[in-house]
């Protein structure tokens, strides 16, 4: 299932509902042409109680999804999970959230040398080494008034030691932090949708090795 995230809310692309989330939470629109859906879905942008939104249509989900990105400009973005030698995975903490570090890439910039410069230049963690790549993300903003979606390139990384974590205060990162498994779940409670439901096989494989 393909999907794209909004404030709090989840942008589906596929041909049924989902049947463990409640049928009345989700909102159903009707992919025909560019026009009739960029209608309905700024409606749906701009409701006070928004609710998940379903895309409906006939073609193949892939191919819609891709289509419905290319009606927004794209900003390309990396970042990591990055865990330690004492099984601890590094979070920042920027405008209340709890946050994997990331940001955008420069022109040019591959994917697995931005997520490495982002988070050595948000928390001053390493060295760090790229284990693998993980699930990409999707997620719609407003700048200056205009729509844009930002595709996040995530890697599981490996950082040696524990070193001394630093946050770049001049990106408002409040704070920088090696989190165990005692305190994942007042962090998660504390972060963005899209870590969770994206990210959260690879958070629940951390768990159940800190278990053994």
């Amino acid at each position: 299932m393909y999907k794209v995230f909004y404030d709090s809310q989840c942008i589906y692309f596929d041909r049924f509902i989902n049947r463990d989330r409640p049928e009345q939470v989700i909102k159903e629109i009707e992919y025909q042409t560019d026009e009739q859906f960029l209608e309905e879905f700024h409606e749906w942008m701009h409701a006070p109680d928004k609710a998940d939104l379903l895309v409906l249509s006939d073609v193949d989900n892939k191919l819609r999804f891709r289509r419905f990105l290319g009606l927004f400009k794209e900003v390309k973005a990396a970042g990591g999970i990055v865990m330690n030698e004492n099984r601890e995975i590094l979070f920042i903490r920027r405008l209340g959230h709890w946050d994997f570090p990331k940001g955008h890439l420069d022109p040019g910039e591959a994917a697995e040398a931005g997520a490495l410069r982002e988070v050595a230049e948000e928390t001053a963690a390493g060295p760090l080494t790229i284990l693998r790549p993980l699930p990409d993300t999707h997620h719609l903003y407003k700048e200056h008034h205009k729509i844009k979606i930002k595709h996040t390139r995530w890697f599981l990384m490996h950082c040696a030691g524990k070193p001394v974590l630093i946050p770049q205060r001049d990106e408002g990162i409040s704070e920088a932090a090696w989190i165990g498994s005692g305190r994942l779940d007042e962090v998660l409670a504390a972060t963005f949708r899209s870590v969770n439901e994206v990210l959260g096989p690879e958070i629940s494989a951390f768990r159940n090795k800190n278990a053994d």
